[in-house]
This record gives C-alpha cells, sequence and structure tokens, in this order.
C-alpha cells in the first residue's frame, strides 16, 4: 500500500492499494507507460473527488477523453481506487440504452473479476429496485468486509427513480451514513443535462426535465458524495449555467492510450488523403431531399474496400481476427432498411458471381475491375513494398472467402446484441443507436452519407466517430466515406477539440472562459440545454481590460515584467516616436510562455475582464500550437510621461475607454492608440492610468496599470459561447 499525495489545489491523499494494483496487472495489452499514465490520472480525479474524511460533500467534475479512446478503464480504474480508499458505494448511469448497459456492467465485472478473485470485495447490481433489493442492499452494508457496492443503472428516469427510492429506506440511509459515494455518468453529455433551460429563460418558469430532475433526486440521498461526468464531448456541460447543479466544479484531460487513432490521425495525417474518401453530393442520401432509387456508386466501391481490406488483414497477413463496416445514413428506420437491402444483395451477387464460370464474361469483367481496386488498396496500404511484393490476385481468392464468412446486422429498434463470434466480418446498418456509446469491434470501412441541411451541433457529429480508436496496425487500410460539408465539419471539429483540449489541460474549471474556438457552421451544443443564447465574438482589432481593484498586485506584475526587458526598454530602436509625451511609446518581443505567465499573474475581478483575458490566453494558445506564433509584443505607453493619463470611470468597474485617439491635424498626427500594433502578433499595451470619478470617490486619484490588446487582422479568430 503507497499513500499518495497529488499536487493540487483541495486535493485529498490517495492510497494506491490492492485493488487498483491488481487492475493494472491484468492489463497486459497496455505498455508500462500506458499503465503509469492510466494510474496517474485515476489518482489525480481521486484527488479531486471526496473522501471518508467528509462528512458532507456536493461536488461535480468533469472528465474529458477521445471518442472510443479507453474512458471505461479510466472509470473502472477509479472504481479500483474508491475501493483502496474506503468509499461505500459506486453508481454508474451507464447509457440511455440497455445495450449499452449490459456492455458497460460486463465490461466492469471482467475488468474488477468480479464473479471470480474479488466476489467478496466487490458486489454488482444492475437496474437495482426497491421491491427486490431492499434486503440484500441493508445486508451488504452491514458486512463486516465492507464490499464496494456498485450500482449500474439505464439513464431513464423510472430506473434512477426506482435506485433513488431504495436509497430513500431509513435503515439504508443510517447504515451509509456519510461514507463517500461515488456516482458516474458515463456519456454525461447525453439525457443528463436539462432540456428544459432554454424554454425556462424565456418563459421565466423553473421547470426540470425527466433525467434531469431523477439524477438531482438521486443525489439527495447522499450527504457525501462526488458525481463525475464522462464525455468525450465535454461541450454541454461546461457551457451550462454555472449555478445548475451539474456544471462541474473540476476538469480533468484523459490521455489517450499509444495506439490510439483520433480525429488527427483520421483528418490531419500524411495518409488522410486516402482515408477520408468524399462521396458525390448526387450520391448523398436525404430520404425527401435526394431518395435514391439504387445502390450509389459510392456505397459499392466502400463494400469493395471493406471485404478487400478484410482479405488482408485476416487472411494474408492474419494480423487481425475481426473487422467491420458500419453504415450509417439516416436517423430513419426505413431509410437504414433500405440500405441493409441493397448490402445484402450486392453481397448475394458478388458471391454468385464467383461461383461463375472463369469463362464468363460477367465474372472477367467482375475480376478485372476488382483486381485494380486491389492493387491501388495494397499500394495505398504500404504491401507494394519490397523484394517479393504481394501478388493481388492471391487476395482475389480470399475475397469470396470474405464474402462467406460475412454478417450484415439492421441496428434500429429493439435491443440487438451481435453475436460477435459467429462471423470474421460484420456490417452493421443503423442510425441513432451507432451514434455514441456502442462499440463497432474491428471498425475498419464507415459509410456515412449524411449530410446536415443547416447548423450541426459539433459534440452530435462527434459522437458518430465510432471509427476512431485503437486501429493502428490497419490505419492505413480504414476508409471513411462521407459528403464535403462533412469532411469540413469533421476538419473544424479536430481543431476545435484539439484547442479545447490544450486549454482544459492549462487552466481551472474556474478559469475557462466559457467560449469555444469553432469555425465553420459548428453550434458547440444544442441550445435547449443552454439558458444563454449562443454567441459568436471575434477577438480583432482593439479591446480593453478595466484593471481597477487588483491595482497593488498588477503594479508588481508590469514592474517585474519591465525589469526582466530593461535592456530592450533602453534600446532606442525600440521606441515609437510619434513628437509629444503621450503619444511615444516603446516596446520588446516576449515569448508567448512568458506572457502567458504574465497574464496568469495578471489579477481581474470583473467578469467581463476575467472573459477578456481568458480568451486572450485561448487566443495565444491556438495560434501557437497551430500557426506557429512564438511570441507577441509588449508596448509601455507614453512611458515618459511624468504623470500619468487620466481616465474616467464609467461604472464602478469599467473605465470609458484606456485608448488616446487619433488626431489628424497640426503637427503631431497620430493614427490614435487602436493602431499602435503588430500586423503579424498579439500587441498588449501596457497604459498606466490615474482615474477620476465624482460618482465612485474611493476610486477617484488611484493609479492603475491595465492592458490593452491589439489583435492584428490576419490572426483574428471566432469564438462561440454563452
Amino acid at each position: 500500500m503507497e499513500i499518495v499525495t497529488v499536487d493540487n489545489e483541495n486535493s485529498n491523499p490517495i492510497v494506491i492499494g490492492t485493488q487498483i494494483t491488481a487492475l493494472l496487472d491484468r492489463q497486459n495489452k497496455l505498455s508500462q507507460q500506458e499503465k503509469d499514465t492510466l494510474l496517474e490520472e485515476s489518482v489525480e480525479i481521486m484527488s479531486k473527488c471526496t473522501s471518508t474524511g467528509n462528512q458532507e460533500n456536493f461536488d461535480t467534475g468533469l472528465i474529458f477523453g477521445y471518442v472510443q479512446s479507453g474512458k471505461t478503464l479510466s472509470f473502472t480504474s477509479v472504481i479500483a481506487l474508491a475501493k483502496d480508499n474506503e468509499f461505500r458505494m459506486v453508481i454508474i448511469l451507464a447509457g440511455t440504452k440497455n445495450n449499452l448497459l449490459t456492455q458497460t456492467t460486463d465490461r466492469i465485472k471482467t475488468d474488477l473479476m468480479v464473479d471470480t478473485m474479488n466476489k467478496k470485495h466487490f458486489k454488482v447490481l444492475e437496474n437495482p429496485s426497491a421491491e427486490q433489493h431492499t434486503v440484500i442492499l441493508k445486508s451488504l452494508l452491514s458486512q463486516r468486509r465492507k464490499p464496494l457496492i456498485v450500482l449500474t443503472m439505464l439513464k431513464h428516469g423510472g430506473r434512477i427513480d426506482n435506485v433513488a427510492t431504495l436509497l430513500s429506506n431509513s435503515d439504508i440511509q443510517e447504515k451509509l451514513g456519510s461514507q463517500p459515494v461515488l456516482i458516474i455518468d458515463d456519456e454525461a453529455d447525453q439525457a443528463s443535462l436539462n432540456i428544459l433551460e432554454r424554454k425556462n429563460s424565456r418563459n421565466g418558469e423553473n421547470e426540470e426535465s425527466r433525467t434531469f430532475e431523477s439524477i438531482y433526486n438521486l443525489r439527495q440521498q447522499f450527504v457525501n458524495h462526488t458525481f463525475l461526468q464522462y464525455t468525450a464531448t465535454p461541450q454541454g456541460p461546461l457551457l451550462i449555467d454555472i449555478m445548475n447543479t451539474l456544471s462541474p466544479d473540476f476538469h480533468k484531460v484523459l490521455t489517450p492510450g499509444l495506439s490510439y487513432t483520433g480525429g488527427q490521425a483520421f483528418f490531419e495525417s500524411e495518409h488522410s488523403s486516402t482515408i477520408i474518401v468524399r462521396i458525390p453530393e448526387d450520391e448523398v442520401y436525404h430520404p425527401s431531399q435526394n431518395p435514391l432509387i439504387s445502390p450509389p456508386p459510392s456505397l459499392i466501391s466502400a463494400l469493395e474496400d471493406f471485404f478487400i481490406s478484410s482479405a488482408i488483414h485476416i487472411d494474408l497477413l492474419e494480423t487481425e481476427n475481426l473487422l467491420s463496416m458500419m453504415i450509417h445514413p439516416s436517423h430513419i428506420q426505413d431509410s437504414n432498411r433500405l440500405f441493409k437491402g441493397w448490402v445484402d444483395d450486392i453481397i448475394e451477387m458478388w458471391k454468385s458471381i464467383f461461383e461463375l464460370s472463369d469463362s464468363d464474361i460477367i465474372k472477367q469483367e467482375f475480376i478485372s475491375k476488382l483486381t485494380k481496386k486491389i492493387s491501388t488498396i495494397m499500394q495505398e496500404c504500404g504491401l507494394d513494398i519490397g523484394d517479393s511484393p504481394v501478388d493481388p490476385t492471391q487476395v482475389l481468392d480470399l475475397v469470396h472467402e470474405r464474402l462467406l464468412d460475412t454478417m450484415t446486422h439492421l441496428v434500429i429498434g429493439g435491443e440487438l446484441e451481435v453475436e460477435w463470434s459467429l462471423s470474421s466480418n460484420h456490417i452493421l446498418i443503423g442510425g441513432a443507436k451507432l451514434d455514441r456509446g456502442f462499440t463497432v469491434k474491428g471498425l475498419i470501412t464507415t459509410y456515412m452519407p449524411r449530410n446536415t441541411l443547416s447548423f450541426s451541433n459539433a459534440d452530435t457529429i462527434q459522437q458518430r466517430c465510432r471509427f476512431f480508436g485503437y486501429k493502428k496496425p490497419f490505419l492505413r487500410c480504414c476508409r471513411v466515406y462521407l459528403p464535403e460539408n462533412s469532411i469540413a465539419e469533421y476538419e473544424a471539429y479536430v481543431e476545435h477539440e484539439e484547442h479545447l483540449r490544450s486549454v482544459l489541460q492549462t487552466c481551472t474549471t474556474s478559469e475557462f472562459s466559457r467560449r469555444f474556438i469553432l469555425g465553420g457552421n459548428l453550434r458547440p451544443t444544442r441550445s435547449s440545454i443552454l439558458a444563454d443564447d449562443l454567441l459568436r465574438l471575434n477577438l480583432s482589432g482593439a479591446k480593453q481590460l478595466s484593471a481597477i481593484k487588483e491595482y497593488k498586485n498588477n503594479e508588481f506584475q508590469v514592474t517585474k515584467l519591465l525589469d526582466k526587458y530593461s535592456a530592450d526598454l533602453a534600446n532606442p530602436d525600440n521606441v515609437i516616436d510619434r513628437k509629444t509625451e503621450d503619444r511615444t511609446h516603446r516596446f520588446f518581443i516576449i515569448q508567448i510562455e512568458d506572457a502567458l505567465q504574465f497574464l496568469y499573474s495578471f489579477k481581474l475581478t470583473s467578469a467581463e475582464d476575467i472573459e477578456l483575458k481568458s480568451m486572450t490566453i485561448e487566443y495565444l494558445l491556438y495560434h501557437r500550437d497551430t500557426n506557429n506564433v512564438s511570441s507577441c509584443k509588449i508596448i509601455e505607453m507614453a512611458f515618459s510621461r511624468e504623470n500619468p493619463r487620466r481616465r474616467t470611470l464609467s461604472s464602478i468597474n469599467r473605465i470609458n475607454n484606456i485608448f488616446t485617439g487619433r488626431s489628424t491635424s497640426g503637427e503631431a498626427i497620430y493614427e490614435g492608440d487602436r493602431l499602435i500594433g503588430d500586423e503579424n502578433m498579439l500587441t498588449i499595451q501596457i497604459h498606466r492610468i490615474e482615474l477620476k470619478s465624482e460618482e465612485y470617490p474611493m476610486y477617484h486619484g488611484r493609479i492603475i496599470n491595465t492592458l490593452g490588446f491589439i489583435f492584428p487582422a490576419n490572426l483574428n479568430l471566432s469564438f462561440v459561447g454563452t
């Protein structure tokens, strides 16, 4: 047993005990580096949660990982740590569909060895209810061994209410007392959030959607608990009203495993031009706008890719045992049935062609076309390199075997359990059930001809990326067929996601600006969960801070910065001379890392100022990481003035205008402070100001340092948020 203290504010010491150690030892597919990262991040998450030392606790954490990157293993590791740290109960909201609930419950039992060696330490109950499990729960809470009770349930109002009723039993309440409890919400952006927020804000009401209300009622049964939101799309939880009980108090960004392939691998790598295939506009299916009457050529091409790639990896190279294809044409069930019929007919037709005589002209034309396609795919997958390149005819016979060993599945309506073991190839055709959570094993080919006719929600389109995952061994043979506008949306999302991860890794939840860099026709999330309107703000031109209250700290920070660059300030070449003291300034160039440190330490109190500072920090991080902008310019405005410039307060927190305007007459023609900047980098102006105000005499005469930002036109950014 080891006790670890995490270097975080308000963190708890964490015991690394037998359960987490054994769990990590069982992860044979992970490298030691990956195990170390998993442990480190799980410990950090647990350190921010409640503990046995608390009598009362009601907080919320947000855990953000990539789609299909291993979030389940993360919260399973957290559960193991919960046992080591004397938690008494863990509740898991395991998705909105029974297949996801079963998938999660089975995974937890397997990872924690619940049915074998750990039967005494963990007790897992699926969809418990007061009618069936009151006596069982009382007994479990009375056991001296104190097993960790794990309750998994459907994210459904009725199911959650059943558990809340079970836990409200007076005997259970007494036995549980203030012992720490963990609630884990898988796919936390789905169903949990209050979808009536928008309606409430317009009508002055305070209604709650069914699942949101049930979750709040469940949380009320515990005096000492932490609610952990796990998701790959955190936009909704980050944007909801901070007074909402599901608004996160802390967050953690998860690191994917070394062989993970996500948005960057598919949309920003050297192989993207072959992995991503554009579906022609006239082949993009829509039930009313473009109701196709026959299988489009792109669908046939995708099926060819699937069977050829499967033959290569399953039969020729023998590197994979199972590969699959996902077809996601629409949310409408009849549309999915249409595509299922087309796929079945195509497969049967190809089987029959293979059975024809070699002299048959139909077979000869089919074989000729397929052989060319095989040669192309082998070249794109790197199989034509070396002294003995693979002969395409070797693959041709194997394609026939793949056709005979393929099952197709219509994933709509009722629950479906895919019998993965019955075939080496599976084709899944469906809509909403394939959007999120459901793991499509060995997904190598994706055909998704869904086109958005208006604005898309970023979190919704991202959850359709079932093709992300641990696919490095066969990444070059992966194919994703998408319409042109979907490709553009995903490229924009990848840029947004990477920047969001970068920002969240460098700030606390309270420091996050609640705005996102998001281009194109993308909105961060659905508007129904947001009390406020989504607004777009461009960081361009001149913007100002009014740093009125923390003036002593800010004077110290400015002095420290200017002292550090005193040699540059003394250089006469770094003076901007506009004839008068008020219009003569000096500058120096600073690395972005130093500028960020300065901004972090520069204190502000008004919400408007804090928001602008936060977005400016995100702006710098974005251009550093995306456009290789490494520096910015600092200008000490009117540095030689004996007395500071005087500026009037327009309100208790705002200066009317810190910038000196332009002058177009006389000898001292001046372009104005707003144009004193650099066209290739952000300019931060330091303004020394004496405040004047008859309305607020406590501030009158105070000398402060505040900042102006000049954002160059060629580096402007669009933020969207609340």
